[in-house]
This record gives C-alpha cells, structure tokens and sequence, in this order.
C-alpha cells in the first residue's frame, strides 16, 4: 500500500461520498486504497479491491464500471460485478 497522511494501516473511516450501483449495491473509494462495495438493504460489505493508492474523490459509475481518481490523478476502471 502506498503510504502518505491519508493512508494508514486500520484506517476505517471513507472519505468519499457513496455512489449506488445498480438497484442494490453501494461502492465508495476511501483513503485506504480500498474500494468497497456494501449491499443496499441490509449494509453488509459485499466486497473490496485493494489498490493500494490513496483515494480522496468519490467513484463514479457508468454502465456497470466503477471509476476512480487517485491522488496521483490516475484514473481507475473496476468492474461492479
């Protein structure tokens, strides 16, 4: 994992708002370098994908594709699925 002041090991506070995805699923990037994914309903965490670069903008999602910038401005394409 990359490491600067907005990352750290036992970070567990999301810096970025939310995005839905689809009808019952919730993603959102966080300062961890993680992208997790909670099921709308109930909240529980569906999955996560590990990055390992820091993440302060929230996702956008188009077409079933999550994308998100990090800090270095790269931006990433995942799959929600």
């Amino acid at each position: 994992m990359s490491q600067s002041e907005y990352a750290g090991r036992g970070l567990a506070s999301l810096s970025t708002t939310p995005a839905l995805v689809g009808k019952d699923l919730v993603c959102a990037s966080n300062a961890d370098g993680i992208i997790h994914f909670w099921n709308l309903s109930d909240g529980s965490k569906v999955r996560e994908i590990n990055t390992g670069v820091p993440y302060l903008g929230g996702v956008a999602v188009s077409d079933g594709v999550v994308y998100a910038a990090d800090m270095s401005g790269t931006v990433r394409a995942f799959s929600a699925t």
